[in-house]
């Protein structure tokens, strides 16, 4: 599922919306729009993981939803499947 919020920027919106589900004990979470590259985003300007900061980000992320779980949850962040639009 792409929500679009990691387009907004806002990383503390993003992570509060995870930490939100993770506070409902889900036991996996798998993120989606994070393309791997430009050819393999889904959109023009889309979010990617391609440098430090983009690891920073999404750090932010994770740290909060892991925050709410005694034991860290699995979790994934599928940038593949994006490249099937390019």
């Amino acid at each position: 599922m792409h929500t679009g919020l990691e387009e907004t920027q806002d990383w503390n919106r993003v992570a509060e919306f995870y930490a939100t589900r993770a506070r409902g004990d889900v036991g996996l979470m798998v993120t989606g729009g994070i393309g791997p590259n430009p050819e393999g985003s889904v959109a023009h300007g889309a979010a990617m993981m391609v440098s430090q900061k983009d690891v920073d980000n999404h750090s932010i992320v994770t740290d909060r939803v892991h925050g709410w779980h005694r034991i860290r949850p699995r979790g994934s962040n599928p940038a593949f499947p994006q490249a099937r639009y390019a």
